[in-house]
């Protein structure tokens, strides 16, 4: 574990085998790993704000950076960010904070403005919370169609008929780099694709 993320180590494992091993192919164990790892294209990184997210506050002094730190370090790191400073993607930033686990807010004094976030490798690549979706009651199901497909040209049926075929719902497992739970699988649904 390197010295600088020391003070993290009591609560939190250290990230950086885990971010060595997201590179195709991983990156060696001699090489730094923050964001002055990535060349600079000039133009908008191919990486995910996510990862670059990650490597920011991995790269910085204590572990630990506030939002706007993530923004700083990423326009000292990269032109395209020097260059639009007030656009979208530093919105995405905060977004992305609130969103994924492993990205944890860390307590800290009252005389600080802005929360400090680190990162916790432990809660794996997923979101903090599953997504709510509404049930409405009046609504039929979607399974049940009201109407048949034909076989008759397009243009010799009523335009205004419509259809409702049936939607099926389910979550693909997509392997990643942190292991599931056996609650995590019995979530998990077949698809009938």
């Amino acid at each position: 574990m390197s010295a600088v993320h020391q003070s993290l180590s009591t609560n939190y494992v250290d990230a950086g085998h885990y971010l060595r091993q997201a590179w195709t192919p991983p990156l060696p164990s001699d090489f730094v790993v923050d964001l002055w790892c990535l060349p600079d294209p000039g133009v908008k990184p191919s990486q995910s704000l996510i990862l670059l997210a990650k490597l920011a506050i991995y790269g910085s002094t204590r572990g630990m950076l506030t939002l706007q730190g993530i923004i700083n370090a990423l326009q000292d790191r990269f032109l395209f960010f020097r260059q639009n400073p007030g656009e979208p993607w530093a919105r995405s930033i905060r977004h992305i904070l609130s969103l994924k686990a492993m990205f944890v807010k860390v307590e800290q004094s009252p005389s600080r403005r802005g929360a400090l976030w680190t990162l916790d490798i432990t809660k794996g690549e997923g979101d903090k919370r599953q997504r709510r979706r509404r049930i409405h009651a009046n609504h039929p199901s979607p399974r049940k169609a009201d109407h048949t497909v034909s076989n008759e040209p397009l243009d010799s049926r009523d335009a205004s008929q419509t259809f409702d075929l049936p939607t099926s719902s389910c979550l693909l497992a997509v392997p990643s780099l942190y292991q599931y739970t056996e609650d995590d699988w019995s979530q998990i649904q077949p698809c009938d694709i």
